[in-house]
């Protein structure tokens, strides 16, 4: 899932609870910042998969 920030903050504003509490109703540990992160990693982990595989095939 990959959603842009303005969307997120949006979504959490609609929500009316905080990012953490958020975070905590997806997972029981719910840290808003090892959510993020583990998102950022994964987006970016495939991006640059599919930048080598361009790359490899050029």
């Amino acid at each position: 899932m990959s959603i842009s920030e303005a969307a997120y903050l949006s979504m959490l504003a609609r929500s009316g609870r905080t990012e953490r509490e958020w975070a905590e109703s997806l997972r029981p540990d719910g840290d808003p910042a090892g959510l993020r992160e583990a998102g950022f990693s994964y987006g970016l982990d495939r991006f640059l998969d599919g930048l080598a595989a361009r790359l490899a095939a050029h």
